[in-house]
């Protein structure tokens, strides 16, 4: 490998970089952890709550030679024991997905997934997201502090994706609930044991709504992927589930920090806030 992927000694200052990451003080902000670890330590050897040796690279060029490596695998079988080891046996049903898996697998399950999440299917939503930002804006009280994240970035995407698939309204508080203890659950046996229930709950949830849309097809995504599944044999019953339950939970959160991130930085400079407001094609380069 290149040397940035040499193994070395970390210096006390390192060592205590890679133990910083675990304290609530990073979580507030990380920036400084990273910057430091990207000067002395960009390739950093981990010891994780789950107990799984692991590394964590800092630097842009380190992690695109990683991810593109051949050496270097995302397939969960192929570290079976490791898997187990982190997340458990409940996990493995909901996380057939792209995720976890390697080309010629990831590739297939991506195209599938590209070929139904097509841009007329988005745009349709359109008028939809405008609502939902707007009824999400609405409910902030505008003569107060308020906090984003709960109250704005994370529930808009979630509605979106959920409206998506094809969820029913009704049925929306729940999905997101089970979502949110899957995502939030630590280590330990009460944590693993209410992880396993809310895996268990979405996985069943998930297999009757598929049922459902196979007697009552709609125009949602989660229509055209058992289609997919029924007619060309593209997706087996347990990726069918796993590529749901993947697109409802790891859809909503990259576009929640993002969101955060963005208005952030906006507030925290406003030079560039400025400069963002100045025109309606602004506006729009600064979202692009």
């Amino acid at each position: 490998m290149t040397q940035a992927f040499a193994s070395e000694e970390l210096s006390s200052e390192e060592a205590a970089a890679a133990a910083a990451s675990c304290s609530r003080e990073f979580r507030a902000n990380p920036h400084p952890v990273y910057a430091r670890l990207r000067e002395t330590a960009p390739v950093c050897p981990m010891s994780p709550p789950h107990g799984v040796e692991t590394y964590l690279i800092t630097r842009h060029d380190d992690a695109r030679a990683a991810l593109a490596d051949p050496r270097l695998s995302k397939d969960m079988y192929g570290a079976i024991d490791a898997y187990h080891r982190i997340f458990g046996d409940s996990s493995i049903a909901l996380d057939d997905n792209m995720l976890f898996s390697d080309p010629p697998k990831h590739t297939r399950l991506r195209r599938i997934v590209g070929n139904t999440f097509t841009p007329k299917r988005v745009q349709s939503l359109r008028s939809r997201v405008q609502q939902i930002t707007e009824d999400l804006l609405d409910a902030c009280p505008a003569s107060q502090p308020v906090n984003l994240l709960p109250e704005f970035c994370f529930p808009l995407p979630l509605h979106v994706i959920c409206e998506l698939l094809g969820i029913p309204q009704n049925e929306r508080k729940q999905a997101q609930e089970w979502s949110a203890t899957v995502a939030q659950t630590g280590f330990g046996p009460e944590a693993r044991a209410r992880l396993e229930v809310a895996e268990g709950n979405l996985r069943d949830y998930l297999v009757d709504l598929i049922a459902r849309k196979r007697q009552e097809p709609d125009d949602a995504l989660l229509s055209a992927l058992v289609e997919a599944h029924d007619q060309e044999g593209a997706l087996t019953d347990h990726e069918l589930v796993s590529t749901a339950w993947v697109l409802l939970f790891a859809g909503h959160k990259s576009t929640a920090y993002q969101l955060g991130n963005a208005l952030y930085h906006l507030l925290t400079q406003p030079e560039q806030k400025r400069l963002a407001l100045r025109d309606e094609r602004s506006t729009a380069a600064a979202v692009e």
